[in-house]
């Protein structure tokens, strides 16, 4: 049987969930980056956390967070390929600080992204 580790971070794709994923691009702070967020076929919602991994249910997803204290970041509506995406501008004073990033639709959760605003 195919083992994971749930609260293990990638910049890669899950091979497991590899049809619903996130694209996260290196982030600067004070200018846009945009994250993309594939294989959905309804809303989905993009979370961060600056305090790293963690596990929460989300009930109303039937889904699981694996950041600790998620933060809504942006709902997102997928075009008629799965293909969904949003444009955000970190913050000059964000610069160094550890972000970690994960997308939920209905039933399911992206693998969470780990990445320093540069």
């Amino acid at each position: 049987k195919y083992k994971r580790n749930l609260r293990a971070t990638s910049n890669l794709h899950d091979p497991i969930r590899d049809l619903f994923y996130l694209e996260t691009p290196v982030l600067t702070a004070g200018s846009p980056s945009t994250m993309t967020v594939q294989g959905s076929t309804s809303n989905v919602f993009l979370g961060y956390s600056l305090s790293g991994p963690g596990h929460q249910p989300i009930p109303a997803l039937d889904c699981v967070s694996f950041l600790d204290g998620a933060q809504l970041l942006a709902t997102l509506t997928p075009n008629a390929a799965g293909i969904s995406s949003v444009t955000k501008t970190p913050p000059l004073a964000a610069a160094g600080l550890n972000v970690y990033l994960e997308a939920f639709t209905a039933n399911e959760e992206s693998m969470v992204v780990h990445t320093v605003i540069q």
